[in-house]
């Protein structure tokens, strides 16, 4: 069996995806985009609580 796709080749999003924005990032990313400073972001931190 080939590889299986999850999404259409021609497929093309007509709006921007939800986001919202915590702080001063989008500003600080604006900076390093203009700047052309490497930016890593990451997602949410989560607590993951281990099982007894």
């Amino acid at each position: 069996m080939g590889p299986m796709f999850l999404f259409s080749a021609n497929y093309m999003r007509t709006t921007a995806p939800y986001y919202h924005a915590v702080g001063k990032e989008v500003e600080v990313f604006g900076h390093a985009y203009q700047n052309k400073i490497p930016f890593l972001l990451k997602g949410p931190q989560v607590q993951v609580n281990p099982v007894s």
